[in-house]
């Protein structure tokens, strides 16, 4: 099994029961960002695209799984032990620390790997917001995702 089944294999089990809104977080988050992920590859990596640990179908595997995996430490008790070192950096990178605001979270991530797979997560959380009415809380997390988006997509040109 590659490593992009068995991340999605860890996802579904892990995610069991869990929403995003009304859909299921597995079929509908995921599945989503994972597969923007895979459409947005290169735009994500902004200018690191033609790096040579990123430039290739390995690497981009790995990325792909720990889409698949990005909220399992968060949302989740998931076992990542029996993945790649890189896969667990990415998938950590993406965990935010307990006790860390929401923008020192997002202007601490230096992985280029993290910021495109956080990247993929935001564009879709954005879309899912922008598709329905909003109250004033979500109203605020939109923005907090559409700055936080901002900031990694400037990261990616400026470092």
């Amino acid at each position: 099994m590659n490593i992009i089944e068995k991340a999605k294999q860890l996802a579904k089990s892990d995610h069991q029961g869990q929403k995003y809104g009304e859909h299921d977080y597995f079929d509908y988050h995921l599945t989503n960002v994972a597969a923007n992920l895979e459409k947005n590859y290169k735009e994500y990596l902004g200018k690191y695209v033609n790096d040579w640990w990123l430039n290739n179908e390995t690497t981009r595997d790995i990325l792909i799984a720990a889409a698949w995996s990005h909220d399992l430490l968060e949302d989740t008790d998931a076992n990542i032990s029996g993945f790649p070192m890189l896969y667990k950096v990415l998938v950590r990178g993406m965990t935010k620390p307990e006790g860390i605001d929401y923008v020192s979270y997002i202007t601490s991530m230096t992985n280029v790997g993290v910021r495109a797979i956080k990247l993929a997560d935001l564009s879709e959380n954005i879309k899912e917001s922008e598709s329905r009415q909003l109250n004033g809380y979500e109203k605020q997390r939109l923005q907090k995702y559409k700055l936080a988006r901002h900031i990694l997509r400037s990261q990616n040109e400026t470092q």
